[in-house]
């Protein structure tokens, strides 16, 4: 996967800012910095599931459990649990929604943020409050 990224042929000076195996995130840009600030690394975790995700961090041994510990009873914290249902991160979502115009679902995100500036903006303020929270979580219980 990663390999055929690679090789394809881009425009010179066109930058690849970052990437998951299970998500592809297009950013065109003639400047690295421009890329770079629209394209923030809690996008891409939220995106991928690659992140501070008790799922994820659980599946490379790094946490004993994958289940929510805000919701518990077998809720599994993935990036779909965090955007869309658990409470935790309710005033967030509230505010995403409202720019949105809509319900947060993962099936209509990327084309909204693709479609409207001011969704990208709000999707990438979303992404970073809940990924410092439960990067702040990851580490209280690595302490522990």
């Amino acid at each position: 996967m990663y390999d055929g990224i690679l090789r394809l042929d881009f425009e010179p000076g066109t930058h690849i800012v970052d990437f998951a195996a299970d998500v592809a995130l297009v950013v065109i840009a003639k400047e690295l910095t421009v890329a770079e600030e629209v394209t923030n690394r809690a996008i891409i975790k939220l995106l991928s599931g690659h992140g501070c995700f008790r799922s994820y961090l659980k599946r490379f041994n790094h946490d004993e459990s994958d289940e929510c510990t805000w919701c518990g009873a077998g809720i599994v914290e993935d990036a779909s649990h965090v955007l869309q249902h658990c409470p935790r991160f309710d005033v967030e979502r509230c505010r995403l929604q409202n720019v949105m115009g809509e319900l947060v679902t993962s099936r209509n995100l990327i084309r909204m943020m693709i479609a409207d500036t001011d969704v990208w903006e709000a999707v990438s303020a979303f992404a970073v409050r809940v990924m410092k929270v439960l990067r702040k979580l990851e580490r209280e219980g690595s302490a522990q």
